[in-house]
């Protein structure tokens, strides 16, 4: 048996023919170590050196999809330029990291890099 999607308050009920029921103690469920990483936010169009808006946001997840909280994410620019505000951040309890203070200095077509310990970078 397992149980795939994190959360509090978790409840297990046992039954067998004409016996009564029995329900255990409320337990939490964890996310599992994280296994991917991708944009929830993407980047939009901004003028150079204007904060990026809205805030860029990238999720990390579980292999069932549940939020990892902790965890750290880095941005890079790929490309020409200078990426301010692309600081590691570190994921909230839905597993969102996000980046509020994102500008870059030159003009032109741009893409960010995300990367989180050993996960593959998005």
């Amino acid at each position: 048996m397992s149980i795939e999607v994190a959360g509090t308050g978790k409840q297990l009920t046992a039954t067998s023919g004409v016996l009564a029921s029995a329900v255990s103690d409320a337990f939490e469920v964890t996310p599992a170590a994280a296994a991917s990483l991708a944009f929830v936010q993407q980047p939009t169009t901004v003028a150079a050196g204007a904060t990026i808006s809205p805030a860029v946001t990238v999720g990390v997840q579980d292999a069932y999809g549940n939020g990892v909280a902790a965890a750290q994410v880095e941005l890079s620019l790929v490309g020409s330029g200078t990426l301010a505000g692309g600081a590691p951040v570190e994921t909230d309890a839905a597993g969102l990291a996000t980046f509020a203070g994102l500008s870059v200095d030159l003009v032109g077509s741009k893409q960010l890099s995300a990367a989180s310990g050993a996960l593959t970078p998005q």
